[in-house]
Protein backbone atom coordinates (compact mmCIF):
# COMPACT_ATOMS: atom_id res chain seq x y z
CA UNK A 1 0.00 0.00 0.00
CA UNK A 2 1.30 3.25 -1.19
CA UNK A 3 1.61 6.17 1.89
CA UNK A 4 -0.36 8.21 -0.50
CA UNK A 5 -3.57 5.72 -0.59
CA UNK A 6 -4.84 6.70 2.82
CA UNK A 7 -5.47 10.28 1.51
CA UNK A 8 -8.47 8.14 -0.77
CA UNK A 9 -9.88 5.57 1.33
CA UNK A 10 -12.88 5.68 3.11
CA UNK A 11 -14.40 3.43 6.22
CA UNK A 12 -16.54 1.19 4.65
CA UNK A 13 -18.75 0.77 7.33
CA UNK A 14 -19.88 4.96 7.21
CA UNK A 15 -17.39 6.59 4.91
CA UNK A 16 -15.94 8.36 7.44
CA UNK A 17 -11.65 9.17 7.19
CA UNK A 18 -9.27 6.93 8.01
CA UNK A 19 -5.74 7.59 10.27
CA UNK A 20 -2.85 5.30 10.32
CA UNK A 21 -1.73 3.50 13.56
CA UNK A 22 1.24 1.41 14.23
CA UNK A 23 2.55 1.66 10.58
CA UNK A 24 5.82 -0.26 9.64
CA UNK A 25 7.54 1.34 5.82
CA UNK A 26 9.79 0.39 3.49
CA UNK A 27 10.70 2.75 0.65
CA UNK A 28 7.58 4.49 0.71
CA UNK A 29 5.08 1.76 1.33
CA UNK A 30 3.12 0.81 4.15
CA UNK A 31 3.84 -2.83 5.09
CA UNK A 32 1.60 -3.60 8.03
CA UNK A 33 -0.41 -1.53 10.28
CA UNK A 34 -3.78 -0.46 11.37
CA UNK A 35 -6.08 2.19 9.69
CA UNK A 36 -8.60 3.34 11.75
CA UNK A 37 -12.03 5.31 11.11
CA UNK A 38 -12.01 8.80 13.04
CA UNK A 39 -15.54 8.45 12.88
CA UNK A 40 -16.58 5.21 13.89
CA UNK A 41 -13.81 3.62 15.79
CA UNK A 42 -13.62 0.48 13.16
CA UNK A 43 -10.39 -1.07 12.33
CA UNK A 44 -8.88 -2.67 9.39
CA UNK A 45 -5.62 -4.38 9.14
CA UNK A 46 -2.91 -3.66 6.63
CA UNK A 47 -0.98 -7.21 6.42
CA UNK A 48 2.06 -7.64 3.34
CA UNK A 49 1.19 -4.02 2.12
CA UNK A 50 -2.64 -5.19 1.41
CA UNK A 51 -5.49 -2.94 3.41
CA UNK A 52 -7.66 -5.61 4.16
CA UNK A 53 -11.42 -4.28 4.47
CA UNK A 54 -13.10 -7.99 4.31
CA UNK A 55 -12.57 -10.43 6.49
CA UNK A 56 -11.82 -13.81 5.74
CA UNK A 57 -14.62 -16.40 4.82
CA UNK A 58 -15.20 -20.23 4.68
CA UNK A 59 -11.98 -21.23 1.71
CA UNK A 60 -13.34 -22.06 -1.68
CA UNK A 61 -11.71 -23.93 -4.24
CA UNK A 62 -10.72 -20.74 -5.86
CA UNK A 63 -8.49 -19.58 -3.09
CA UNK A 64 -6.91 -22.86 -3.30
CA UNK A 65 -6.35 -22.88 -7.21
CA UNK A 66 -4.89 -18.97 -6.41
CA UNK A 67 -2.77 -20.38 -3.99
CA UNK A 68 -1.19 -23.13 -6.36
CA UNK A 69 -2.31 -21.84 -9.81
CA UNK A 70 -1.93 -18.37 -9.08
CA UNK A 71 -0.27 -17.05 -12.56
CA UNK A 72 -1.28 -19.79 -14.96
CA UNK A 73 -3.88 -17.11 -16.34
CA UNK A 74 -1.97 -13.71 -17.19
CA UNK A 75 -0.83 -13.51 -20.78
CA UNK A 76 2.52 -13.08 -20.02
CA UNK A 77 2.99 -16.30 -18.42
CA UNK A 78 0.99 -18.56 -20.57
CA UNK A 79 2.32 -17.00 -23.55
CA UNK A 80 -1.13 -15.98 -25.45
CA UNK A 81 -3.32 -12.60 -25.84
CA UNK A 82 -6.37 -14.48 -25.11
CA UNK A 83 -7.21 -11.24 -21.71
CA UNK A 84 -5.79 -8.20 -23.87
CA UNK A 85 -7.95 -9.40 -26.81
CA UNK A 86 -10.93 -9.94 -24.16
CA UNK A 87 -10.40 -6.96 -22.74
CA UNK A 88 -9.62 -4.71 -25.87
CA UNK A 89 -12.99 -5.59 -26.79
CA UNK A 90 -14.88 -4.59 -23.58
CA UNK A 91 -12.87 -1.11 -24.10
CA UNK A 92 -12.97 -0.59 -27.60
CA UNK A 93 -16.98 -1.40 -27.88
CA UNK A 94 -17.32 1.59 -25.92
CA UNK A 95 -14.94 3.43 -27.63
CA UNK A 96 -13.66 4.77 -24.04
CA UNK A 97 -9.69 5.39 -23.11
CA UNK A 98 -8.25 4.53 -19.81
CA UNK A 99 -5.58 6.99 -20.04
CA UNK A 100 -5.23 9.30 -17.22
CA UNK A 101 -8.32 7.76 -15.62
CA UNK A 102 -8.89 6.42 -12.08
CA UNK A 103 -10.30 2.88 -12.75
CA UNK A 104 -11.30 0.47 -10.42
CA UNK A 105 -11.83 -2.96 -10.75
CA UNK A 106 -14.23 -5.48 -9.03
CA UNK A 107 -12.48 -8.31 -8.95
CA UNK A 108 -9.32 -8.76 -9.99
CA UNK A 109 -8.94 -12.93 -8.78
CA UNK A 110 -5.09 -13.26 -9.84
CA UNK A 111 -4.34 -10.49 -12.13
CA UNK A 112 -5.43 -11.80 -14.94
CA UNK A 113 -7.58 -8.68 -16.39
CA UNK A 114 -5.26 -6.24 -14.09
CA UNK A 115 -2.21 -6.78 -15.91
CA UNK A 116 -3.67 -5.59 -19.16
CA UNK A 117 -5.84 -2.96 -17.85
CA UNK A 118 -2.60 -1.63 -16.13
CA UNK A 119 -0.27 -1.42 -19.83
CA UNK A 120 -2.69 2.38 -20.07
CA UNK A 121 -1.98 4.66 -18.19
CA UNK A 122 -3.84 4.73 -15.07
CA UNK A 123 -4.52 4.40 -11.33
CA UNK A 124 -5.55 1.06 -11.30
CA UNK A 125 -7.39 0.31 -8.27
CA UNK A 126 -8.27 -3.70 -7.96
CA UNK A 127 -10.29 -5.34 -5.26
CA UNK A 128 -11.34 -8.78 -4.54
CA UNK A 129 -13.19 -10.60 -1.37
CA UNK A 130 -10.76 -13.28 -1.75
CA UNK A 131 -7.04 -13.17 0.41
CA UNK A 132 -5.84 -15.07 -1.20
CA UNK A 133 -6.94 -13.35 -4.82
CA UNK A 134 -5.20 -10.06 -3.52
CA UNK A 135 -2.05 -12.11 -2.67
CA UNK A 136 -1.41 -13.83 -5.90
CA UNK A 137 -2.30 -10.43 -7.24
CA UNK A 138 0.63 -8.88 -5.63
CA UNK A 139 3.08 -11.43 -6.50
CA UNK A 140 2.36 -11.52 -10.21
CA UNK A 141 1.64 -7.65 -10.56
CA UNK A 142 2.93 -5.72 -7.43
CA UNK A 143 5.98 -4.40 -8.76
CA UNK A 144 3.93 -2.08 -11.57
CA UNK A 145 3.78 1.23 -10.73
CA UNK A 146 -0.39 2.80 -11.10
CA UNK A 147 -1.38 -0.48 -9.09
CA UNK A 148 -3.50 -0.17 -5.99
CA UNK A 149 -4.73 -3.41 -4.39
CA UNK A 150 -7.28 -4.36 -1.62
CA UNK A 151 -8.58 -6.95 -0.37
CA UNK A 152 -12.83 -5.65 0.18
CA UNK A 153 -16.29 -6.31 -0.19
CA UNK A 154 -17.84 -5.15 -3.38
CA UNK A 155 -20.79 -4.35 -1.46
CA UNK A 156 -18.99 -2.03 1.19
CA UNK A 157 -16.19 -0.72 -0.46
CA UNK A 158 -13.28 1.62 0.89
CA UNK A 159 -14.04 4.59 -1.44
CA UNK A 160 -15.58 7.90 -1.54
CA UNK A 161 -18.57 8.39 -3.62
CA UNK A 162 -17.88 9.67 -7.40
CA UNK A 163 -14.60 8.61 -7.07
CA UNK A 164 -13.76 6.71 -10.32
CA UNK A 165 -14.15 7.67 -14.00
CA UNK A 166 -14.40 3.83 -15.11
CA UNK A 167 -15.62 0.30 -13.22
CA UNK A 168 -15.28 -2.35 -14.89
CA UNK A 169 -15.51 -6.41 -14.10
CA UNK A 170 -15.10 -9.65 -16.28
CA UNK A 171 -16.32 -12.58 -15.54
CA UNK A 172 -17.48 -11.77 -11.56
CA UNK A 173 -21.01 -10.27 -10.97
CA UNK A 174 -22.93 -12.94 -12.40
CA UNK A 175 -21.15 -14.98 -9.41
CA UNK A 176 -22.01 -12.38 -6.64
CA UNK A 177 -25.20 -13.69 -4.45
CA UNK A 178 -26.79 -9.92 -5.39
CA UNK A 179 -25.74 -9.23 -8.92
CA UNK A 180 -28.08 -5.96 -8.50
CA UNK A 181 -26.69 -5.54 -4.69
CA UNK A 182 -23.42 -5.28 -6.53
CA UNK A 183 -23.95 -3.33 -9.08
CA UNK A 184 -25.72 -0.55 -7.05
CA UNK A 185 -22.84 -0.27 -4.94
CA UNK A 186 -20.27 -0.50 -7.35
CA UNK A 187 -22.08 2.87 -9.41
CA UNK A 188 -22.07 4.84 -5.73
CA UNK A 189 -18.41 5.11 -6.63
CA UNK A 190 -18.40 5.96 -10.11
CA UNK A 191 -18.53 10.43 -11.33
CA UNK A 192 -21.06 11.21 -13.07
CA UNK A 193 -20.58 10.85 -17.05
CA UNK A 194 -18.44 7.77 -15.88
CA UNK A 195 -17.98 4.66 -17.88
CA UNK A 196 -18.84 1.20 -16.71
CA UNK A 197 -17.74 -1.98 -18.23
CA UNK A 198 -19.34 -5.45 -16.91
CA UNK A 199 -18.89 -8.65 -18.91
CA UNK A 200 -20.61 -11.84 -17.84
CA UNK A 201 -20.46 -15.23 -19.25
CA UNK A 202 -23.07 -15.88 -22.06
CA UNK A 203 -26.02 -19.03 -21.72
CA UNK A 204 -25.61 -21.04 -24.57
CA UNK A 205 -27.96 -24.24 -25.52
CA UNK A 206 -24.66 -26.33 -26.20
CA UNK A 207 -23.79 -25.98 -22.12
CA UNK A 208 -26.50 -27.93 -21.23
CA UNK A 209 -24.27 -31.06 -22.62
CA UNK A 210 -21.32 -29.81 -20.50
CA UNK A 211 -20.55 -32.43 -18.70
CA UNK A 212 -18.87 -29.59 -15.95
CA UNK A 213 -22.79 -28.47 -15.31
CA UNK A 214 -23.51 -31.17 -14.06
CA UNK A 215 -21.04 -32.03 -11.64
CA UNK A 216 -21.30 -28.60 -10.29
CA UNK A 217 -23.85 -29.28 -8.21
CA UNK A 218 -21.95 -31.74 -6.33
CA UNK A 219 -18.22 -30.71 -6.73
CA UNK A 220 -19.82 -27.43 -5.09
CA UNK A 221 -20.54 -28.96 -1.80
CA UNK A 222 -17.53 -30.92 -1.41
CA UNK A 223 -15.30 -29.86 0.90
CA UNK A 224 -12.33 -28.31 -0.45
CA UNK A 225 -9.34 -30.93 0.49
CA UNK A 226 -11.71 -33.96 -1.17
CA UNK A 227 -12.42 -31.44 -4.15
CA UNK A 228 -8.11 -30.96 -4.67
CA UNK A 229 -7.76 -34.39 -4.48
CA UNK A 230 -10.16 -35.46 -6.96
CA UNK A 231 -8.98 -33.24 -9.67
CA UNK A 232 -5.16 -34.19 -9.13
CA UNK A 233 -6.68 -38.03 -9.64
CA UNK A 234 -8.59 -36.78 -12.33
CA UNK A 235 -6.11 -34.94 -14.11
CA UNK A 236 -2.83 -35.88 -13.18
Amino acid sequence: MKISDLDFLRCPCCTGHLSLRDGAYSNGYLKDGLLCCLSCSEKFRVERSIPRFASPGRESSYDVTFAYYGSVQLDSVNGTDIARRRFDQLMLSYRYSPVLKKVLQAGCGSGRYTEVGLASNVDLWAVDLSSSAVEACQRNLGSIPGLHLLQADIYHLPFPPDFFDIIYSLGVLMAAPSPVGALRSLHRHLKPGGMFLIDIYRWRLRQWFDLRLWLRPITSRLPVGWLWRACNFAVP
